[in-house]
């Protein structure tokens, strides 16, 4: 006998429709703000390595095109811009079986605190969010 108060179950692996909400929070950063001040406009400059290999104009014309797309580079995680979700399908030969779990390799204690502390620092960017 069935109940009427059923609940559907989502397990590891399976795909499902459901909208997924993610807080975008505020972005204050100086990329949001004014991508094309002139000391956010300097500081790029100065990070983007150009090679020793080019005529001073040639350079000169390099570092000026690094200015003139100084909105797409983020200097911090807070400058990064988010992306809009998008749904993909693969169109995948029902009968190939494909692995149904990949398994997690461990980080050693060494990594651990890198690694959780760009977790903690993604997330308060607004970059990445639990679920």
């Amino acid at each position: 006998m069935e109940s009427s108060d059923s609940q559907d179950v989502h397990v590891l692996g399976d795909v499902h429709s459901e909208p997924f909400k993610i807080d975008r929070g505020t972005n204050k950063s100086p990329r949001a703000k004014d991508p094309f001040s002139q000391e956010r406009v300097d500081e790029i400059v100065s990070k983007v390595r150009i090679g020793t290999d080019l005529t001073d104009e040639q350079l000169t014309r390099v570092r000026n095109l690094v200015r003139s797309y100084a909105d797409v580079f983020a200097l911090t995680l807070s400058e990064v811009a988010y992306v809009d979700w998008h749904s993909h399908h693969l169109n995948i030969d029902p009968s190939v079986k494909l692995p149904k779990r990949m398994s997690q390799r461990p980080i050693t204690e060494n990594q651990k605190p890198w690694f959780y502390g760009m977790l903690d620092a993604m997330e308060e960017a607004y970059v990445i969010q639990k679920v």
